[in-house]
């Protein structure tokens, strides 16, 4: 029930802010099904990559840890990046008002 609410708040954000920009909202759910249709190909191939080199050297539990790791870090960075464009449009609207 919470990722079905979650995605739908999710995709309301998109659609909304791709309407702010002006992109067609066929256009944006296009994109964004090619974007999880590249996801869907890609994902696996890489974590069979990053298990196949973690057994070759004796450890196939790290992977975990460094999926984990770089999940964060990616979390980390968007979260930066999605804070410093909010302030910046916040700013950038009370100057032009």
């Amino acid at each position: 029930m919470f990722m079905m609410t979650g995605y739908a708040a999710m995709q309301s954000m998109v659609m909304l802010e791709g309407s702010l920009t002006g992109m067609p909202q066929g256009e944006l759910q296009g994109a964004l099904s090619s974007l999880q249709t590249m996801c869907n190909v890609l994902a696996p191939t890489m974590w069979s990559s990053l298990y196949e080199w973690d057994v070759r050297r004796g450890s196939p539990g790290r992977m975990f840890y460094s999926s984990l790791a770089a999940m964060q870090a990616f979390r980390l960075m968007m979260s930066r990046l999605c804070t410093n464009d909010t302030i910046s449009s916040s700013t950038g609207n009370a100057a032009a008002s």
